[in-house]
């Protein structure tokens, strides 16, 4: 876990979702997210986070367990 200046604790390892169509999203993410994962590691260039909020949302996990990270290219 990394411990943020916030001191909420950030867990090191996220599921990377880089070239998750709509059916792998539906499919694998709520297996990682009973896994244990909490960290989502995503981007607006995969084109796929529209498929990944829904299925976070659906999970029932409090969104205060959930950490999103995200990409900007340039």
């Amino acid at each position: 876990m990394y411990t943020l200046s916030s001191g909420h604790k950030m867990p090191k390892l996220a599921y990377g979702t880089f070239r998750m169509n709509e059916d792998n999203v539906k499919e694998a993410l709520p297996k990682a997210l009973a896994a244990g994962y909490r960290h989502i590691d995503c981007a607006h260039l995969y084109g796929n986070e529209h498929h990944i909020g829904p299925v976070l949302s659906a999970s029932g996990i409090p969104r205060e367990e959930l950490f999103i990270t995200s990409k900007v290219f340039s």
